[in-house]
């Protein structure tokens, strides 16, 4: 199941960069959905989150993309009782797959395709980094808040 999930979540991010790849902009890079509230807005990040150390050679970005997910892989082996516990695949999965969709952008286009522009939130990002985020905060729940009461 985790395996399926994983290519899954991977497939929908680079589906949904690919629709905007090809959304006709007509001149404007922005798109309004919900008026003030949610415009899909193309955005090349060549830097890493929220388009920080953007002067960094790409290579270097990859270099450093897979020396971060190749430690939180050898974390997870080292940890590897986390593993048992079906939540903490589901939410390693979600932060995995994020991570490998965005390095595929990285590898691709040689940059990480943005486009969820919501009015309440400054960084422009994708579903990926959605994956990312929800999972590292659930898995930090679970692990300092949860298992620390059992």
């Amino acid at each position: 199941m985790q395996k399926f999930l994983f290519f899954l979540l991977i497939l929908l991010d680079q589906l949904l960069k690919y629709f905007v790849l090809g959304v006709s902009f007509s001149g404007t890079k922005k798109i309004c959905l919900i008026r003030n509230f949610l415009d899909i807005n193309y955005t090349e990040n060549r830097g890493v989150a929220f388009g920080i150390f953007n002067r960094l050679n790409k290579f270097i970005i990859i270099v450093l993309v897979v020396l971060v997910l190749l430690t939180f892989a050898f974390y997870i082996f080292k940890n590897y009782k986390l593993l048992k516990n079906k939540a903490v695949r589901l939410f390693l999965t979600f932060v995995i797959s994020g991570g490998v969709s965005n390095l595929l952008d990285r590898l691709i286009r040689g940059y990480v395709l943005d486009y969820i522009d919501l009015k309440f939130f400054p960084p422009i990002f994708n579903l990926a980094d959605i994956y990312i985020t929800v999972g590292m905060v659930m898995l930090a729940f679970h692990v300092f808040l949860i298992r620390k009461n059992h």
